[in-house]
Order: structure tokens, then sequence, then C-alpha cells
């Protein structure tokens, strides 16, 4: 392994040591030519479930997505819809998929396009 470069450099704390050293700035604030990482993560899709016995349904959502290529953040939690349509937007996802309701007992989803806001039933075999 070569040497790091003083920019991608973390401070470390010694056991037993009332002192701490100095740190370096993080790659993201120092100078330096090397690209620090992206800080933001960007997902095609947000997957959320809407009743708590729907979870199994939602996971099979979020990875036949994935098989088909697309980034997939998957919410499982009970949450509020409003909560569901902000992290999505954060995240930079496209659309947001709602399992759960009629849709569901149909063989479909609520798919919501989160540019256009626009909401539509998607059959499973479609996704």
């Amino acid at each position: 392994m070569g040497r790091v470069p003083a920019c991608m450099q973390a401070c470390t704390i010694g056991r037993g040591s009332p002192r701490i050293s100095l740190c370096r700035l993080p790659p993201c604030l120092s100078p330096c030519s090397r690209t620090p990482p992206s800080l933001f993560h960007q997902v095609d899709d947000v997957v959320m479930v809407m009743e708590e016995a729907l979870r199994p349904a939602a996971c099979g959502v979020a990875a036949r997505l994935r098989n088909a290529g697309r980034s997939v953040d998957l919410v499982l939690e009970p949450k509020k819809l409003k909560w569901a349509f902000k992290a999505a937007e954060r995240a930079g996802a496209a659309r947001l998929l709602l399992v759960g309701g009629e849709e569901w007992e149909r063989g479909a989803v609520a798919v919501r396009d989160l540019a256009a806001r626009s909401q539509e039933e998607v059959p499973l075999d479609q996704l």
C-alpha cells in the first residue's frame, strides 16, 4: 500500500494520552489535487411500505428494481407520506413507489414521478 497524501490523512488520538494532536483538514476542505469522493448519495427510486404486513413485498419490489439496474432506497419504517416525499427528493430520486393499499391487492404499486408531480398505478410485471 502506498503513502497516503497529507490531505487524505485523518487525525488520531492516542490511548491514555491527555493531549489531542492537531488534525488535518478533511479531504473535502483541503486544497489537494485529488477529488474527494461524492458526499451525496443519489438513488433512482425510493420504495416505501404502507402496511407492516407488506414489508416482504416491499423488499421484493426493491429487489426487482435493483435487478433491473436501478439504485433503490427502501423505507420499511412507518412514516408519513410527507416525510417520504421529502426524503425521496433529498436523495435525488426520480420516483417514489408506494407498496400497499388497493393497488397491491390488484397486483400493482403506486408510482409517483417526483419531477412531473404525477402518480400512476403500475403493475408489478412492468417495473
